[in-house]
């Protein structure tokens, strides 16, 4: 449930911070540093609560790419990637399917596959 608020309130950061006298380049690199920061928390957050628990594969997978979502988004925050609107929406879309995984595996216990140790 958490990333689906975190979803829910980081799709309203670009328009906010565009409401802000600022270039549109600026808000959008601004936007994709706080989404960063929010997700690194978020992955870190699940990292630490699933240390010792069993974990499905997707999961594991999904954790090793949000580290990857993150660098990602810290480099178009800071101008090395150049479509700073696309990385942002991706990030988002990819949170979006975390919580849509997260929420089948508690609906359909062995759907993705058996816990593994």
């Amino acid at each position: 449930m958490r990333t689906s608020v975190i979803v829910l309130f980081l799709s309203f950061l670009p328009w906010l911070l565009g409401q802000l006298p600022i270039a549109s380049e600026t808000a959008w690199r601004a936007s994709c540093g706080l989404c960063g920061i929010v997700q690194l928390i978020d992955v870190s957050w699940f990292m630490k609560n699933a240390a010792g628990t069993p974990t499905t594969k997707g999961q594991s997978i999904l954790g090793a790419l949000g580290f990857v979502s993150v660098a990602c988004q810290f480099l178009a925050a800071t101008g090395y990637l150049a479509s700073t609107q696309f990385v942002f929406v991706a990030g988002l879309i990819f949170l979006l399917y975390v919580s849509v995984h997260n929420f089948v595996l508690l609906l359909v216990v062995g759907l993705d596959d058996e816990p593994s140790s």
